[in-house]
């Protein structure tokens, strides 16, 4: 067991990881717009969020004119861009369109979906937006984030909890989980987007990749999360993934941290949080598929199998070897319980007997006298205690 337990990371080394400089040039930005936290309403904040992001992205489009920055192929926002459904809002999809033909390349645009009439459900959903004017502009192709998070974008047994705790009332809706894959074609693009902790779960990303994704988008709204580990905890995540696929993976959050993550792992740009900034930089495409693509999750199954059938090899093996060493060991492992028990209740007052029941007792202590014994308590049962 150590030997294997020592042999297989050492096996790692032996699988190859992909070069950086490998595959077709490719360049995108990510829009970082932060989120405003204090002095707004519910409406206000979300307006203030789809603002700050169509802002940063006309401020891409403006550098680009300026020659300041190079035009990228494709564009990305975070999870949540706008929490303002362009669909049912004329005036929100304006807006992001307006922004989308400023840059001039197609745009996958994070934003919150009714789901239905009365707006109790929402979608969290990434959207293909291709600039105007002319035939496919617009909205295009979706993807709705399919892993939710309980308590976080929804309240499970929410008939109960709300009667039971009032502040569950605080929440008037649910996010509800979409279907399929998050392999999505931007221009001529094809990428693997997973949503925001979706990076977490092995077969979310894994069957996005495999579905033809060439880079690996993680949009992310880690905005209530500003100041604490989770931020960095999801890109470290996002790096493991990288590795894990071969893929170039960008991470494009509200207010932080935006980065750009090459297929071994290294962090090569990042933005800080509560900042509105953009990242541009060119990355490479891959087609190819990895140890990780091609196996799935068997490695990890046939390593719980194996651990369930050691625990249990292991429990008829100790429940052996004690049955036949107990009967040899039992009497002296009980005279020496015995023996430990009584000196413990020596040193117990509700316990103690007479003074010559105390653990290793003086001679003279043993033969005071009665009158003597009583003028000096208290020294007697200090010298027990501390032996």
């Amino acid at each position: 067991m150590v030997v294997g337990a020592l042999l297989i990371p050492v096996a790692g080394y032996a699988v190859p990881l992909r070069s950086a400089d490998a595959g077709t040039p490719l360049r995108i930005a990510l829009i970082q717009g932060n989120v405003p936290r204090l002095g707004f309403g519910r409406e206000e904040q979300q307006a203030a969020v789809l603002d700050n992001h169509v802002k940063e992205t006309e401020a891409l489009a403006a550098d680009i004119r300026a020659g300041k920055a190079v035009k990228p192929d494709v564009v990305v926002w975070p999870e949540n861009g706008s929490d303002m459904d362009p669909y049912t809002d004329p005036g929100v999809k304006e807006e992001i369109q307006a922004a989308v033909d400023a840059v001039g390349v197609p745009v996958l645009i994070g934003a919150v979906i009714n789901a239905n009439a009365e707006g109790t459900n929402v979608l969290n959903r990434l959207i293909v937006w291709t600039p105007g004017p002319g035939p496919g502009s617009g909205m295009g192709a979706t993807y709705d984030k399919t892993h939710l998070v309980p308590f976080g974008e929804y309240l499970p047994f929410r008939d109960i909890l709300t009667k039971v705790i009032k502040r569950f009332n605080m929440i008037p809706r649910d996010f509800v989980p979409g279907h399929g894959v998050g392999d999505l074609t931007l221009g001529d693009v094809p990428v693997a987007a997973v949503i925001c902790f979706e990076v977490a779960y092995d077969d979310v990303v894994r069957n996005a990749v495999n579905g033809g994704g060439q880079v690996l988008l993680v949009p992310s709204n880690n905005a209530s999360y500003m100041g604490t580990g989770q931020t960095y905890q999801q890109l470290a995540i996002a790096r493991f993934r990288a590795v894990e696929h071969g893929r170039w993976t960008l991470e494009a959050a509200t207010s932080g941290v935006s980065a750009v993550i090459d297929p071994r792992g290294k962090v090569l740009a990042q933005t800080g949080e509560y900042q509105a900034r953009y990242l541009d930089m060119e990355v490479r495409r891959s087609t190819e598929r990895t140890v990780a693509d091609r196996v799935g999750a068997w490695p990890e199954l046939l390593f719980a199998v194996v651990g369930v059938g050691a625990a249990i090899v292991l429990a008829g093996v100790s429940r052996g070897v004690s049955g036949g060493v107990s009967a040899g060991v039992s009497r002296g492992a009980s005279a020496r319980r015995s023996k430990t028990l009584r000196r413990v209740r020596a040193l117990i007052p509700g316990f103690r007997g007479r003074a010559d029941t105390l653990p290793d007792a003086a001679p003279d202590e043993n033969t005071l006298t009665t009158p003597e014994r009583d003028a000096a308590p208290l020294t007697s049962a200090a010298k027990g205690r501390a032996r």
